[in-house]
């Protein structure tokens, strides 16, 4: 039988950033809302699974084929985890010349990504809770003249999500999500930390959102 899903107000919604500066590219993963397995392993091929048996359907309309009631707590942490504390004092604590300056002795590429999840899931409604999310990501290249790609947010977010099956095999369904984040997303030099004012290069930004 063949299944057919209408979802309205639906856009998938990517992270903007007030900068003018072009910075290395930024993992697709980082650009996903769920961070359970299984829908990093798809993609946006997700969006034709009609079930995710760790998560909310990335088709909201299919939330109508859940049979039951169920309610899970998820927590992901991928590579990198030791960045944790990078990041968190890049976004959350003043940021000294001694620790931009530390940041060219690193490696080369270093990214992490984590977060945690409270799902509910039932037929017709599913929703889900992300307290805590963060995404890490930093670029050292050019030794004669070294340069700092950074990509650091941090975000919680809350989807509500409704679907309803109009007539056999015909699904229709809605999703909302609303998102907080800080982040820092720039690109700087050895000299602008060095410069007067250089521990004033990274500047945390907000951001809040409701997107359907």
């Amino acid at each position: 039988m063949r299944t057919i899903a209408i979802t309205f107000f639906f856009i998938y919604s990517a992270m903007a950033f007030a900068s003018s500066k072009i910075i290395s590219q930024i993992p697709n993963t980082f650009s996903q809302q769920a961070g359970h397995l299984s829908i990093k392993g798809m993609g946006y091929a997700c969006l034709g699974i009609l079930d995710v048996s760790d998560g909310l359907p990335c088709q909201p309309a299919f939330i109508a084929r859940s049979e039951k009631p169920s309610f899970a707590a998820q927590v992901f942490v991928g590579n990198g985890y030791q960045a944790l504390k990078t990041a968190d004092e890049v976004l959350n604590k003043p940021v000294s010349r001694e620790f931009l300056r530390s940041m060219f002795d690193e490696n080369q590429i270093i990214e992490m990504e984590g977060s945690g999840d409270l799902i509910f899931k039932s037929k017709f409604l599913g929703a889900r809770f992300t307290p805590y999310r963060i995404n890490y990501l930093s670029v050292v290249r050019n030794k004669a003249y070294p340069t700092v790609s950074l990509h650091v947010m941090q975000e919680k977010s809350f989807v509500l999500q409704g679907g309803y099956e109009i007539y056999k095999g015909l699904y229709a369904g809605a999703q909302g999500r609303l998102v907080e984040r800080k982040f820092v997303h720039e690109e700087f030099t050895i000299y602008d930390v060095l410069a007067e004012g250089g521990d004033h290069v990274l500047k945390p930004k907000e951001q809040k959102g409701l997107f359907f």
